[in-house]
């Protein structure tokens, strides 16, 4: 469906979460895990097991579904688990929407540990979601994709993409300072969101490029082509149908976070004024002089106005 080569998905471990065939669904992975004496009396502790007591029985949090792991220094930390045609329609899994009809939640994401929480409190306080998925593969890259779906960053893995991802659409506040800090040695930064009618991808985007570019890292954002008809594309659709050279050719015409930002301005001074001011001159104003230069030429041509006139907002800010 994916359309991953099997070598990826078994460097990766991507798995599956199969429906329970036991009496009552009872969990045969908590059986299975409960035969090896390391685990014994700790399988509680995963948070991959739902239950009354921690003593047992359990059931599987995930059933019916695709799971990515993620790793961090070689060891998988975390990991989250897609919606299939077979996960079980309950109220574990989804809920029916304001029409009557059944809504797979798209994907669950491993419990952690909140002391205040009847079940969570028995997670091991060491699983958190606290880590992105692929850090270990943009280490010391120069050249990074940031994408929103586990899947999309799958198929730039396996095309052979230095590449990470929130697996949303943009990083929480809590998060920002870390993606920060894990490019700080990128020369170029490619975000490739869903391309889709709504735009959350691009708001999702824009949010995290802006906050990139005031670290001082080139930020580009990348457009999927979109075929007529079509109302979304993401990287993984992408990928499934082109080769790594037809990304980077796609890579290579993405306009920078502060282009799309100005070309997005009214095409007048005063109506542009505001958005100059509160959303790109604080971009611009520790820039090096030359693209600092750049910036401010686009802006003057945008909205038609002398480049003194952008330069003395870019000095305020």
């Amino acid at each position: 469906h994916y359309g991953f080569s099997m070598e990826t998905i078994k460097e990766l471990k991507i798995g599956f979460a199969p429906v329970s065939k036991k009496k009552k669904n009872i969990s045969e992975l908590a059986e299975h895990l409960n035969s090896f004496p390391e685990f014994k009396g700790k399988i509680h502790l995963t948070g991959l097991f739902n239950f009354k007591s921690p003593a047992g029985p359990y059931w599987d949090y995930f059933k019916g579904r695709i799971v990515f792991p993620y790793w961090r220094g070689g060891k998988v930390l975390y990991m989250t688990a897609r919606a299939t045609s077979i996960t079980p329609q309950d109220d574990y899994e989804g809920h029916l929407n304001k029409v009557g009809n059944y809504e797979y939640t798209k994907y669950k994401k491993l419990r952690t540990y909140e002391p205040d929480d009847e079940k969570k409190k028995h997670i091991s306080k060491h699983i958190q979601n606290d880590v992105f998925m692929g850090e270990d593969h943009i280490l010391g890259a120069e050249e990074i994709i940031i994408t929103e779906g586990a899947p999309d960053w799958v198929s730039a893995v396996d095309k052979g993409f230095a590449a990470i991802s929130p697996v949303t659409t943009s990083f929480r506040e809590q998060d920002i300072e870390r993606i920060g800090s894990l490019t700080r040695h990128a020369k170029a930064i490619y975000i490739i969101n869903d391309n889709e009618k709504n735009e959350a991808g691009l708001k999702g985007a824009l949010k995290t490029g802006k906050y990139l570019t005031e670290k001082g890292r080139n930020v580009f954002i990348v457009m999927l082509p979109k075929p007529e008809g079509i109302d979304k594309v993401d990287l993984n659709d992408y990928l499934r149908d082109h080769t790594a050279d037809d990304l980077r050719q796609v890579m290579k015409e993405a306009k920078s976070l502060p282009q799309v930002l100005i070309e997005q301005l009214p095409g007048d001074y005063l109506r542009a004024q505001s958005d100059i001011q509160n959303e790109i001159a604080p971009l611009l104003v520790d820039m090096e002089k030359g693209k600092l230069q750049y910036f401010s030429d686009l802006i003057a041509k945008q909205t038609k106005v002398k480049k003194t006139v952008i330069d003395a907002e870019i000095d305020y800010a």
